[in-house]
């Protein structure tokens, strides 16, 4: 970096007499070069760490994201409503392994399905924390899977269920 050329006078005092003297033009140069480039270096030094700092919040508010979509995906599996359609679910496929008799289970069966099928498309796209939602749903996905296949529930509804216990089993 060029320092723009500058004078500096000293004044000098001999008796009465004030004499301005140029100061040696080397060294006032050279030291003000120093100290703006001491500047410049800091301000880059902190642009620099400006940068890092942002892409590391930009990272954890996503993380943190991430975490609040998996929680809030899977609660509704811990309400009383839901858990009372999937223990109704399972406890007719205990006693009716082919649950020829079970009609009026089907809204039970398509609430339960509506809530695994969300949480499953946020696994399946990555869209929310997969630790969280395989900790939280992955077995009772399974023990699920028989009812399903009594019901004959069409594979078409399943696509995404199917993949997610798929996804699921891999990553353990």
């Amino acid at each position: 970096m060029e320092c723009p050329p500058t004078i500096d006078l000293r004044r000098i005092h001999i008796g009465r007499i004030t004499v301005l003297m140029q100061s040696p033009p080397e060294q006032a140069k050279k030291t003000r070069c120093n100290i703006a480039e001491l500047f410049q270096l800091l301000a880059n030094g902190a642009v620099l760490l400006g940068i890092f700092f942002a892409v590391f919040q930009l990272r954890q508010t996503a993380n943190i994201a991430s975490i609040r979509l998996a929680v809030e995906a899977t609660n509704p599996t811990r309400t009383a409503n839901f858990l009372s359609s999937y223990k109704k679910l399972l406890d007719a496929h205990q006693q009716d392994p082919s649950m020829l008799n079970t009609d009026s289970l089907d809204d039970d069966l398509n609430f339960v399905m509506s809530v695994y099928d969300n949480i499953a498309i946020l696994y399946i796209h990555n869209l929310a924390d997969r630790k969280i939602i395989r900790n939280h749903v992955s077995d009772a996905m399974k023990r699920l899977t028989p009812v399903l296949q009594a019901k004959k529930w069409p594979p078409e509804l399943r696509v995404n269920f199917d993949a997610a216990i798929s996804q699921m089993s891999n990553s353990n």
